[in-house]
């Protein structure tokens, strides 16, 4: 068989294959296309109001709150917003059922924010989109379904580009596969049309959106992409941070030492005075209180992009920061990696390319339903003739 008729055949057969998981995930992707400027939008709007005379409580006493209620964190985001009365968003990150805490900055308690509803909703959308509603132990198995199905994507997109090439440029020639027919008479010949026309218009930022996954989703994927620009691959697999933050947590002090370190808010505001314009700081805190470093991220845009983010060390026992490390101290790779993690989503480009990777994911919706029933006429089709054949 030549080449064109055999990845025609793989391509029909892959997509039938995988199909319906793949309009899942476009769905889902296509939902979550403004997922954070709507949870911002909400949140903005939280302000807690003071009890009178009171001050707003030490991190210390709001990361005592965070680590008791977090049991089983590796380690625990507080993040904090340049903003009077913004509420403290505790973020357990690690294994287990863990979740996000919104305190009150002046009392230390739950507070309700206008942004639950919002994020409670993405919440399970993200779910689906990651782990197709598996939970616990259980996501392990919603992985390697969503990224057999990135993988089995990107090859339906590559081949796709070799099967859409014309064998002859020529505009009349083209044109049916670039911009929508009128007067198709709906069936196989708009299906065909809709087929080509959205796979063309989205095919750089849906490449760009499959291939993060597939470099997300598999290690091995992880490492070549990190050696392809030069770097050998982290080895715990994820952010560099995570791994300074484990040795981090190797360090302690002598009991009779733990009254000598300063105070978590000592580092805090050490770290904001490092940059005028900080949005917002992020503070790593350990689970265990006698750890002598801390990391502060200090943010000083939307508090997503790494290029707008500065990550401080400061040496509770000495007082003073011993280390900062921005964007551009990064290498390639990890630049290069920072870019795969916000591309997928379109963040990277702000609200455009929000609004291009959502578009470009209901592009994808759009190839599967044209897809699946160009194959199912197909089938139609040879059903037929074998039932004329035997008929004769």
């Amino acid at each position: 068989m030549k080449l064109r008729p055999l990845l025609f055949w793989t391509h029909l057969s892959i997509g039938v294959l995988a199909g319906l998981l793949i309009l899942f995930l476009s769905i889902t992707g296509t939902l979550l296309m403004y997922e954070h400027k709507i949870v911002d939008m909400f949140a903005k709007s939280d302000v807690a109001t003071a009890p009178q005379g009171s001050a707003p409580r030490s991190v210390d006493d709001l990361a005592a709150v965070a680590r008791d209620r977090s049991k089983g964190a590796m380690v625990i985001l507080l993040n904090i917003e340049n903003r009077a009365g913004a509420p403290v968003v505790a973020h357990p990150i690690g294994p287990g059922d863990l979740h996000e805490l919104t305190l009150n900055p002046y009392t230390g308690q739950d507070f309700k924010s206008s942004a639950d509803g919002v994020k409670s909703f993405f919440e399970t959308i993200v779910g689906l989109h990651r782990w197709v509603g598996m939970e616990g132990k259980n996501r392990g198995v919603g992985r390697m379904i969503t990224g057999a199905a990135n993988l089995l994507f990107l090859f339906l997109i590559l081949t796709g580009i070799y099967l859409w090439w014309p064998r002859i440029w020529k505009w009349v020639l083209i044109r049916p596969k670039m911009l929508f027919r009128r007067n198709t008479g709906g069936g196989k010949a708009r299906d065909y049309n809709w087929h080509h026309v959205f796979s063309v218009w989205a095919l750089i930022p849906l490449f760009l959106i499959v291939f993060s996954a597939v470099v997300i989703s598999y290690p091995w994927a992880n490492a070549a992409f990190y050696r392809a620009l030069g770097s050998e691959p982290p080895k715990q697999g994820g952010p560099a941070v995570f791994a300074d933050l484990k040795k981090d947590a190797e360090q302690s002090v002598a009991p009779a030492e733990l009254g000598k370190l300063r105070s978590l808010q000592d580092a805090l505001e050490t770290a904001k005075a490092t940059n005028a314009n900080w949005t917002k700081v992020s503070l790593f805190v350990h689970p265990k209180a006698d750890v002598p470093v801390v990391r502060v991220m200090v943010h000083d845009g939307n508090g997503i992009l790494p290029a707008q983010m500065t990550t401080v060390t400061y040496d509770r026992r000495a007082g003073q920061i011993t280390g900062s490390r921005g964007y551009d101290d990064m290498s390639r790779a990890e630049k290069g990696r920072m870019w795969i993690r916000f591309v997928h989503t379109g963040e990277q480009y702000g609200l455009l390319g929000s609004t291009i990777a959502g578009l470009a994911s209901l592009a994808a919706a759009f190839l599967v339903y044209t897809g699946l029933a160009l194959s199912l006429r197909r089938l139609q089709e040879h059903l037929q003739r074998r039932r004329r054949r035997r008929a004769a």
